[in-house]
């Protein structure tokens, strides 16, 4: 089952964040920024964790300890950042930053 976005965004309203989709999220990301960097943004914005602490390798739940609520609220960022829409078994398969990041560029250069 996919959680759609009428789902994430209420979830991210719950959450205390804007419901807005950016329009234009390639664009807001600078141009030398790779896929791996602009995903430990992301994690460092919703978890805390300092980006300097977060690697390819960081397991995300033993590492960064992060919750399910945050896994999701970090792909629904990385859905409106990548424009890309990941599954579940994509989501909840990831053990790394860098599978992560493996399924966002997949989903990327597939559509």
């Amino acid at each position: 089952m996919e959680i759609s976005r009428e789902a994430q965004e209420r979830l991210i309203a719950a959450l205390g964040e804007a419901t807005e989709v950016r329009e234009d999220a390639a664009t807001s990301s600078p141009a030398e920024a790779t896929p791996l960097s602009r995903i430990v943004k992301i994690i460092e914005d919703v978890s805390g964790v300092e980006a300097g602490d977060i690697t390819a390798g960081s397991v995300l739940t033993d590492d960064l300890h992060l919750t399910s609520l945050a896994l999701i609220e970090i792909s629904v960022k990385i859905e409106d950042d990548f424009r890309v829409e990941l599954t579940e078994d994509e989501i909840w398969s990831a053990r790394t930053v860098g599978d992560l990041a493996d399924a966002a560029v997949t989903e990327s250069t597939a559509a």
